[in-house]
């Protein structure tokens, strides 16, 4: 992965501000060889983009953070959603006729049984992948405390959700037809005032 980055911005000329380093987030030996390495440095961003879920714990991670961000750095974070994506919400599909207009109206909602404890899960990210990976569900006060324990406030959050023009019609199951429930949770994260340097 990280030579396929690599030739990505092989001669690009901002590669030269791009380093590439192998890191388990798990490992909190891992976190300290990046920190050693890039003391002086520190990060504007910390970016974890749609993996938050296939990571057993967040601990290492946020207790890196305040040590890797610059005093006015953010951790900006997308997840799939803990309630309508990774809490095992069951899908439906309803058939109703408009009784004004007699037109077939597809209605798309979707059940949840389970949110508060849900155990790791095997699924798929992308149809025909050939090997199916871990999902690690976690409601959002259990997501959200893991970082604040690490000092870090959260200033901004959004849900995105698909839109009408997005739909995918030959897939009933697909999550793009679900237009009205968010299939995203994205939030950033950053040192109080306070503390920063």
């Amino acid at each position: 992965m990280l030579q396929i980055a690599r030739n990505w911005t092989r001669g690009e000329e901002w590669s030269v501000n791009v380093v590439f380093f192998k890191l388990d987030v798990t490992r909190t030996e891992d976190f300290e060889l990046l920190i050693d390495h890039y003391f002086e440095e520190k990060f504007d961003i910390v970016l974890m983009n749609m993996a938050i879920m296939d990571v057993s714990t967040l601990e290492p991670l946020a207790q890196a953070l305040p040590k890797l961000l610059k005093p006015n750095g953010v951790f900006v974070a997308t997840v799939l959603h803990p309630v309508f994506m990774t809490s095992g919400a069951s899908r439906n599909v309803d058939l109703r006729y408009d009784g004004e207009t007699g037109d077939l109206e597809v209605v798309r909602t979707k059940v949840i049984k389970n949110y508060l404890h849900v155990p790791p899960y095997k699924g798929i990210a992308i149809p025909g992948q050939p090997k199916r990976q871990l999902y690690f569900h976690r409601p959002m006060d259990e997501l959200f405390t893991t970082f604040f324990r690490a000092g870090l406030v959260m200033d901004a959050m959004e849900e995105p959700a698909f839109s009408e023009e997005d739909e995918e019609k030959s897939r009933v199951e697909s999550s793009r037809n679900y237009t009205q429930l968010p299939a995203i949770l994205s939030f950033r994260m950053r040192l109080p005032y306070n503390s920063r340097a």
